[in-house]
């Protein structure tokens, strides 16, 4: 695939990532191909979503590796200040959260209410996802805009995981 053809991808269809990043693109060669020849890494969409966002949404493993190899912003936010790790521990995707967390995603910033991916995996009451998130240093101590820590969220519904944190 050359450079005219991504151009070409790029005029008719303004986020062709997102869709090679889809378990339901019909052809998986598609993404490394597009990354082979430029395709723009970071691009969003108008709801601020990068490529990587729906990789992470779909739990597509392999492509939120070949997008990282490739460039893509580990902690890019969409205009939820959602950043991939966030949507991780919110759905409980413990392995694209390990390939986050190696990859250096910043375990403690603050997204939509203030809220950390840890404060997402308690919530959704993702035993694994804390744990991880615990062992790269996630701080459950950080206040959300509320002025709440993780554990006082622990309190309405968690308890399982209040040994935990």
């Amino acid at each position: 695939m050359d450079r005219y053809l991504v151009h070409e991808i790029r005029r008719k269809t303004r986020y062709h990532l997102h869709g090679a990043v889809s378990t339901s693109c019909p052809t998986k060669a598609l993404l490394p191909r597009l990354l082979c020849a430029g395709a723009p890494v970071d691009q969003q969409k108008y709801n601020g979503e990068a490529a990587i966002h729906t990789a992470v949404r779909q739990n597509n493993l392999n492509s939120v590796r070949q997008l990282l190899q490739a460039g893509a912003t580990v902690d890019v936010p969409d205009r939820h200040i959602w950043t991939p790790l966030h949507l991780a521990s919110r759905y409980g995707y413990v392995d694209i959260l390990r390939l986050l967390l190696k990859s250096g995603a910043d375990v403690n910033r603050q997204g939509f209410h203030g809220w950390t991916a840890m404060h997402y995996a308690v919530r959704e009451e993702h035993a694994d996802c804390v744990e991880l998130l615990l062992e790269y240093g996630a701080d459950e101590r950080v206040c959300d805009n509320d002025g709440r820590r993780v554990r006082e969220g622990l309190r309405y519904g968690v308890e399982p995981l209040y040994a935990k944190v």
